[in-house]
């Protein structure tokens, strides 16, 4: 095997790695951070009052036609010792979010305007780990064909 082909390889197998476990990073980070705001939150009844849908541009597909994507925030109101949080956007979309619906909330009892659906969040984490995983095992694979070719080739193997 030439030194650029083993340099490439070398390269593409620390690139996959290196994803992979950011990935993983990403994953526990998130997850501790979750587990932290659920330790303090509080639940609270909030009312869908708007949800925005936008078409966002994905790219560009068969004849030139842009692919989009649909994007939707969701806004509430909310009511905690009295007052009223109006306008608030969640950072997740579920079908049950229709204007007029209620749906629970956790909030920060230290900063009210922090409101988040916990149930979609953590859909999140097993998703970062599990590409992690597969960068990783993908960088493992090309680092154990690259090394057996290269023992096939100088005839160290069989």
């Amino acid at each position: 095997m030439n030194k650029k082909k083993i340099v490439k390889n070398v390269i593409m197998v620390i690139a996959y790695f290196a994803v992979g476990i950011a990935a993983i990073i990403f994953a526990f980070k998130q997850h501790a951070s979750d587990k932290e705001f659920l330790e303090k939150a509080k639940t609270v009844d909030a009312k869908v009052v708007d949800v925005v849908t936008t078409k966002v541009k994905k790219g560009v597909g068969k004849k030139d036609r842009y692919k989009y994507d649909i994007r939707y925030d969701v806004y509430v109101s909310y009511t905690i010792d009295g007052v009223e949080y109006n306008q608030i956007e969640i950072d997740t979309y579920e079908s049950n979010a229709v204007v007029g619906n209620v749906i629970n909330l956790h909030y920060d009892p230290q900063n009210p305007e922090d409101a988040r659906d916990m149930d979609h969040l953590d859909d999140q984490v097993p998703t970062a780990a599990i590409v992690g995983i597969i960068f990783i095992v993908i960088g493992a694979g090309v680092a154990i064909v690259s090394v057996f070719k290269g023992l096939k080739r100088k005839g160290e193997m069989y």
